[in-house]
């Protein structure tokens, strides 16, 4: 029992000093911690009940945030790789599949406030992103997809609805010009 109280020191010392973080009765499994490259600038959090689940390697670079909270749950697969200033935060479920790649500034949302009125504050729905996923930098993932295996989203797309497997999605947006009122 000494040895096991031991290990589990070592392991929350480095969890910190790695930047992540387990607040109030949250949970963070780890199914290999060798295999862990967190900089020191992004934070894995597990909130209020909510679980934080790595099931192998994983790489998370700077001013990144992982979050759980209110009951909800992130599952990262084995390989995936976050890059920098991305925010993945869960109320209710994000799995992200084997060997995921998410571009520089990435925003996986699981929940929207509600609007005025309503009873409860969030309305969330799954995200489910599949393995060997591509997404490109500055994408927007929101409540209630699931991206398909093999798929790509391409920088800057906002994904609303579900996305086939081995599809590239993106937005096609058309540059518009207005002559400014003159006085």
């Amino acid at each position: 029992m000494k040895l096991l109280g031991k290990i589990k020191t070592r392991i929350t010392r480095k969890i910190s000093a790695r930047g992540m973080e387990n607040r109030s009765c949250g949970t963070i499994r780890i199914a290999n911690y060798k295999t862990l490259d967190v900089d020191k600038k992004a934070t894995v959090v597990a909130r209020e009940s909510s679980n934080v689940e790595i099931k192998g390697s994983l790489s998370v670079r700077d001013n990144t945030r992982v979050e759980a909270f209110g009951g909800g749950k992130i599952v990262l697969e084995k390989g995936v790789f976050i890059n920098r200033n991305c925010t993945v935060v869960a109320k209710e479920s994000i799995r992200v599949g084997e060997g995921t790649t998410i571009g520089p500034n990435t925003l996986i949302y699981d929940h929207d406030h509600a609007m005025r009125g309503e009873e409860t504050p969030f309305v969330s729905a799954p995200v489910v992103i599949e393995k060997n996923v591509w997404i490109g930098g500055g994408a927007i993932i929101l409540k209630g997809v699931t991206i398909g295996e093999g798929a790509v989203v391409a920088a800057g797309a906002i994904i609303t609805k579900d996305v086939p497997p081995h599809t590239i999605a993106y937005c096609e947006k058309q540059m518009r010009y207005k002559p400014l009122a003159e006085e």
